[in-house]
């Protein structure tokens, strides 16, 4: 799946390009009037907002609910006083189960309980996990109500005979779950992070008493659930994933046996996007290109296949087959993703008219035409599949252009993965107007396919930590009704424990991706006390400071209606939502009280890193330095273009600097120029960007229906400003070397204006001309805007996009208004 590129601009043209009315009008037409409803209630849940600061203490202890008549000993004086007892003719997980229960009870104890595969017939404490363990002799399973209510599932049911504790589920994974809310459940410990040196709190005991675990049953509320991180199983293993498909144990492997352990609901062979693996390049591109796409009139591979080529077709599926033949046996289904690229064959053949099953034609031009081309080739290759794996499912992608459903139908050995990429705003609900065609696409998926899962981003821009908990417990609640599991994206390579990388985002945001988990169970339980059980089992005695640290800042950001998305900046945030409200000192305060009253080693290391995570957002943002530019008030005779004579008198920016620089921003590579002025009623604008070789400037073709509006992957300016009515809110205008352009407000393409725009190619650079109405962006009485303006640069003869550089006014970066620069107006 697509990772946040380090131009977010391609990832929100990918985005907006597959926007369209008749997409918004779908999702509108199927949107019930409820979700007004629902609407209101979700802004006055957020206005009354309020912190619970009250004693967490009992969620240290074990719930009041669920208690057994009789507590059951499990380690007294020392010893043991219980066996484990599990039966190998269940699944491996609950052999893992009953090995997780012993490692916990060591750990907390430092007593080894006795595991036995069968039932110990003496008068100790016998816990007893699966549903296969019998009584002595092989009679009928226990329990068969209950293993009725989890069939299905992976959820668990615990229950209590005299001095047995019986712990199973319909499948062995639920019996895993359920010794994990065993643990839980009757100790303190808390699985609060991966991080294997220190992310499991829990306190040492020399007596053990099991008093919770009678007539319980769980279920959860969808059939899958997980993260895609390349590490973390076991994290998610113990807070009830079982959704492995990012790989496992530090790979990214099509299988891992870590990930049979541990209960996957579904092993897939092969991951990625990986379309080109099936036909490879470096096999056939030389002797065949014509496999490949027509994109801008020659064959690349860097692009989805030529899908009517029916001899590609035939090796396709002999190349998938093949791989199938030699995929262990033990598999599920096989990953067979688009590549992540808008690019598609622009040949005779694949943009001719799609002849439908009804008789009718789909054209090009039609916002499906992409997605129902892609997916009549799916079909014929999940066909041929089939009558040879007749079980093997293909899991693919409904992204990019495949996000809008075909007008065909999708067989139903193929798992569609919807990902809503990238919704415009993380702090409204999924129904929400500027979320909704999101929505809408998913409920019209689910009218085609019964398996649809989800692929979803709200586990990235958390390096500052963003309260996304509360919205995405009602996302969950509208998105579980159409789906059969949910995932997100994550930091793939886990918390490592050198503390460099994603563990950073761990330091900051742990409480937020645990909250979300456990939200993937049951999405109506209350997030507010998900979180005050996490803050008082991870924190303990400097549990009441943290949640005052956290609190302040979901305060303010439930205040703050800035829009907010994966892309966020941390620095950016912290700006916004610590330094201008006036909360630096409040929040550091707390920090230092946690660190005095923390006590729990693992408690006192995760406090010292918050605390190191904070006061270094805080210096960057303080250390950042914008430029400024003072643009002269000019009155122009007629129309203004490159060779008026206003120019000589207008600002002038003669470097830019490369963007995304960690040190101090150094001159770009390729130049580039400026000159700007206003006459009070238009911002005025003229670019000069230089390069040698301008005969061979990469460009793309904008597909049929979109000569407007399309951010092409290939060289373009993008300008943006800011509203000076509104924080946060900011306006972004695009034009590439033909005069393709776009204007969006934020991340909302259908907001457009009238504004001026031309370009040129001349021997050794291109030119562009721009003409901004300034009461288009509420700036008609402003003197000062902030505002950026910056150049991708494509290298020529490559089609890879991430091979660009990225430069702009003073190194400021794509949609992080924190890095633009200050214009002021002179008047």
């Amino acid at each position: 799946m697509s990772r946040i590129l380090i131009a977010f601009s391609l990832a929100a043209a990918a985005f907006f390009d597959c926007q369209s009315q008749e997409a918004i009008k779908q999702s509108d037409g199927e949107k019930p009037s409820s979700y007004a409803e629902k609407m209101q209630a979700w802004n006055e849940y957020i206005s009354n907002y309020k912190p619970d600061y009250s004693d967490g203490g009992k969620y240290l202890q074990p719930p009041e609910a669920g208690r057994m008549k009789q507590a059951l000993p499990i380690v007294k004086d020392g010893k043991a006083v219980a066996t484990i007892n599990y039966s190998s003719e269940d699944a491996l997980a609950a052999q893992t189960a009953a090995e997780e229960l012993q490692f916990y009870i060591n750990e907390i104890t430092g007593v080894k309980i006795p595991i036995r595969d069968s039932i110990d017939t003496r008068g100790e404490t016998q816990i007893i996990i699966g549903k296969r363990t019998r009584e002595i002799s092989y009679g009928e399973l226990l329990f068969p109500e209950e293993l009725k209510k989890l069939s299905n599932t992976d959820g668990y049911a615990i229950k209590n005979i005299g001095n047995k504790l019986y712990v199973f589920g319909e499948e062995a994974k639920g019996a895993m779950n359920g010794v994990y809310a065993l643990l839980e459940n009757n100790t303190d410990i808390i699985w609060a992070r991966p991080n294997k040196d220190f992310g499991t709190v829990f306190s040492k005991a020399r007596n053990l008493d099991f008093v919770w675990g009678d007539n319980i049953l769980e279920i959860p509320d969808t059939r899958t659930r997980g993260w895609n991180g390349y590490a973390d199983i076991e994290w998610m293993a113990h807070n009830k994933c079982n959704g492995f498909y990012g790989g496992a144990g530090g790979d990214i492997s099509w299988m891992n046996a870590k990930k049979q352990k541990y209960g996957n609901f579904l092993t897939l062979h092969l991951f990625g996007h990986n379309i080109g693996h099936f036909i490879y390049p470096k096999k056939y591109f030389k002797e065949h290109p014509e496999y490949y796409s027509l994109v801008n009139g020659k064959r690349t591979p860097w692009a989805q296949l030529c899908f009517s080529n029916q001899e590609m077709k035939k090796i396709f599926i002999a190349n998938a087959l093949d791989k199938l033949r030699r995929a262990p046996e033990c598999i599920d289904g096989m990953h067979i993703d688009m590549d992540d690229t808008w690019n598609a064959c622009q040949c005779e053949n694949c943009i001719a008219p799609i002849k439908l099953a009804d008789g009718s034609m789909l054209n090009s031009d039609d916002p499906a035409f992409r997605s129902t081309q892609y997916f009549m080739f799916m079909n014929d290759v999940v066909d041929a599949i089939n009558k040879e794996f007749p079980r093997v499912q293909i899991k693919t992608l409904a992204y990019f252009s495949t996000a809008l459903p075909p007008k065909c139908k999708v067989h139903p050995n193929i798992r569609p993965t919807f990902a809503p990429y990238v919704r415009v705003n993380d702090k409204t609900p999924l129904f929400a107007p500027e979320n909704a065609i999101w929505l809408g696409r998913l409920k019209a998926w689910a009218k085609l396919s019964k398996t649809i899962d989800i692929y979803d981003y709200y586990g990235l821009g958390l390096g500052f930590p963003r309260p996304l908990s509360e919205v995405r417990a009602w996302d969950f609640q509208e998105m579980h009704k159409y789906v059969t599991g949910m995932a997100s994206e994550y930091g793939h390579n886990g918390d490592p424990t050198d503390g460099k990388g994603a563990a950073k985002v761990w330091d900051y945001s742990a409480m937020e991706l645990w909250v979300m988990t456990r939200l993937y169970w049951n999405p109506k339980q209350d997030v507010e006390q998900l979180r005050k059980y996490y803050v008082w089992r991870t924190f303990r005695d400097a549990a009441p400071a943290v949640e005052k640290f956290y609190g302040t800042i979901r305060e303010e950001w439930f205040k703050n209606k800035r829009a907010s998305t994966i892309g966020d900046n941390p620095i950016e945030l912290t700006k916004f939502i610590i330094i201008e409200p006036g909360h630096e000192e409040a929040l550091r305060g707390y920090l230092t009280e946690a660190e005095k009253l923390a006590v729990h080693p693992a408690s006192k290391e995760m406090v010292k890193r918050l605390s190191e995570r904070f006061e270094e957002q805080l210096a960057t943002a303080k250390s950042i330095r914008t430029p400024e530019i003072a643009i002269p008030l000019l009155r122009p005779e007629g129309k203004v273009d490159y060779d008026s004579a206003v120019w000589t008198g207008a600002a002038k920016i003669e470097t830019f600097k490369k963007c995304y620089q960690k040190a101090d921003p150094i001159n770009a590579t390729n130049p580039s120029e400026a000159s700007l002025f206003h006459d009070s009623d238009n911002v005025y604008a003229y670019f000069k960007f230089f390069d040698k070789d301008i005969k061979n400037i990469p460009f793309r073709i904008p597909p049929a229906g979109k000569e407007k509006d399309f951010i092409p992957e290939a060289d373009h300016l993008e300008l943006f400003l800011c509203d000076p009515t509104l924080e946060g809110t900011y306006y972004m205008f695009t034009v590439d070397p033909n005069g393709v352009s776009a204007e969006l407000k934020g991340y909302d393409w259908e907001w457009s204006c009238e504004w001026e725009h031309s370009a040129r190619k001349l021997n050794d650079r291109w030119e562009v001309l721009v003409k901004i109405p300034l009461a288009s962006i509420n700036a008609n009485n402003a003197n000062v805007l902030k505002g950026l303006f910056l150049r991708e640069f494509h290298k020529h003869g490559k089609d890879n996009p991430a091979a660009a550089e990225y430069s702009s006014w003073g190194g400021g970066n794509h949609h992080q208004t924190m890095s633009f620069g200050t214009i002021k107006l002179m008047r």
